[in-house]
């Protein structure tokens, strides 16, 4: 039985690396600023920062891409089943997280600190929004 990549990462043992590219592709700019608006005050860093992690990533365009999935997913979630009303800084906070898990490839409800019945319907939106 092999163990797949994901199984084998300790989410605790990452951090960041070097700069990987020198500066994000021009049409890759708008939809970052675009994800860091929707969602970017729950990440605690600035645009800058938020920039420079994805600058760390050997393939930035599919970083972007993933960033894009969790924000349109995290809207998506929001407008299903809250009405479009925020949470506590907090509780929204923990959602990304667990939309962070979920696009790593987490299934698991009970490892993503939010009430099961959330984390099973951020499972089923991101599941839902697979062709976004």
């Amino acid at each position: 039985m092999s163990v797949s990549r994901r199984d084998q990462t300790d989410p605790n043992q990452i951090w960041s690396g070097p700069i990987q590219n020198r500066s994000l592709r021009p049409e890759l700019l708008k939809p970052v600023k675009a994800v860091y608006r929707l969602i970017g005050r729950y990440l605690s860093q600035t645009l800058e920062e938020f920039e420079v992690g994805l600058l760390q990533d050997a393939h930035a365009d599919y970083e972007v891409a993933i960033w894009c999935r969790i924000a349109t997913v995290w809207y998506y979630y929001h407008e299903s089943f809250l009405n479009g009303e925020l949470l506590t800084d907090d509780e929204e906070r923990k959602l990304i997280a667990a939309l962070i898990a979920i696009s790593t490839g987490e299934q698991d409800v009970d490892k993503m600190h939010v009430p099961v019945t959330v984390g099973g319907r951020l499972l089923a939106c991101y599941g839902d929004r697979a062709e976004a």
